[in-house]
């Protein structure tokens, strides 16, 4: 059985381009990758937000990969838990990462 991978990330651009470069050479053909970012909670967090969106227009030309970006800041937990419900609502089950954890 093939899961998809569920990457957590906030404010932090730099974290999600590694993670990237680590999950997709490791994806089979089957796989998913969704990304979700957390909402910003002002001004300086918009702009994390937005270079982290540039990341996605980088990645864009990859069916594989789905972007979610929240509206608002949900938080650390209710973004984890709101994501992983989600993702397991469409599938069996799910590898979740966050975008501190190197894998």
């Amino acid at each position: 059985m093939s899961y998809p991978v569920v990457l957590i990330g906030f404010n932090r651009p730099d974290l999600i381009t590694r993670r990237l470069e680590e999950i997709l050479p490791q994806l089979g053909a089957n796989n998913l990758l969704y990304v979700f970012i957390d909402g910003p909670r002002d001004l300086e967090d918009s702009r994390w937000n937005s270079q982290i969106r540039e990341i996605q227009i980088k990645y864009s030309d990859q069916s594989k990969i789905e972007f979610v970006f929240r509206g608002s800041n949900l938080g650390c937990s209710d973004n984890i838990i709101s994501a992983v419900t989600e993702v397991c609502r469409r599938n069996a089950g799910a590898i979740v990462i966050e975008d501190d954890v190197s894998i």
